[in-house]
């Protein structure tokens, strides 16, 4: 359920700003986390962009305006991890992490845990393009509608419908691939 303008006006019965986002927070942070993993791919990036998210929040709230504070939070959450890829940190990062996994070897344990039907699904998802995995990550995860993704993502509604083709057709051969 979101978090809309009437629900934050409600919250004024609590004495300070911070005991607000400290609610918001406990109510928001798991959505977000998931929404910002499902971008970075990375536990500890997403943490970080979980913070700036609530740091933005708690530094804009006066000029909330929209009618849903869900939605809101979640496109502070898709600006800040676009703004992540373009970083300097993140492009050091992807050639570190490139190297470390070249030259690592899998235990036993991790060589099961591919094999799990749930996690070669969520690597499926995971290895879409970006443009792709925010749509199925939105629509099937975090139960949006195709008309909230395109509000939400601020593109066109047709545009959304046919990336969510493409990216269910990508996860369809990449199923049949993978012998899922």
């Amino acid at each position: 359920m979101g978090y809309n303008r009437s629900e934050a006006n409600g919250l004024q019965h609590i004495s300070s700003k911070e005991e607000q986002f400290e609610q918001i927070m406990e109510i928001y942070s798991t959505d977000i986390f998931r929404l910002a993993y499902s971008y970075v791919k990375n536990k500890s990036q997403a943490d970080d962009v979980t913070q700036a998210v609530f740091i933005k929040c708690f530094t804009k709230f006066e000029q909330f305006r929209g009618k849903n504070f869900k939605s809101w939070l979640y496109q502070i959450t898709v600006n800040i991890c676009k703004d992540y890829f373009r970083s300097w940190h993140y492009r050091q990062t992807i050639i570190s992490d490139s190297l470390i996994t070249f030259f690592k070897e899998k235990s036993a344990e991790e060589v099961l845990l591919e094999r799990d039907e749930n996690k070669q699904i969520s690597d499926a998802v995971l290895d879409l393009p970006v443009k792709y995995r925010e749509i199925i990550f939105l629509h099937y995860f975090e139960e949006l509608s195709l008309i909230e993704i395109s509000n939400l993502l601020e593109l066109n509604l047709n545009t959304i419908k046919t990336r969510h083709k493409r990216a269910k057709d990508l996860l369809k051969n990449a199923f049949m691939e993978r012998g899922i």
